[in-house]
């Protein structure tokens, strides 16, 4: 077993573009689709990815571009 982190391609970001950082960081469980840039092309449906904003990592989540929530 690994260690979290190591021998893991770097996790690709989301980045919000809507000011939700603190509903999230309280522990609200829904980012909408319109809450977030388009995601990257080559983001598979169930990655995980990392979501941002202008102050840093805000969240991980499970990336599906065929729902409109994440």
């Amino acid at each position: 077993m690994t260690r979290a982190g190591r021998d893991h391609p770097a996790r690709r970001t989301v980045r919000l573009i809507k000011p939700l950082r603190e509903r999230i960081r309280a522990g609200h469980p829904w980012i909408y689709d319109r809450a977030l840039a388009p995601l990257p092309r080559e983001v598979a449906a169930g990655e995980v990815v990392t979501v941002t904003d202008d102050e840093g990592d805000v969240a991980l989540a499970l990336a599906d571009r065929r729902v409109r929530i994440g």
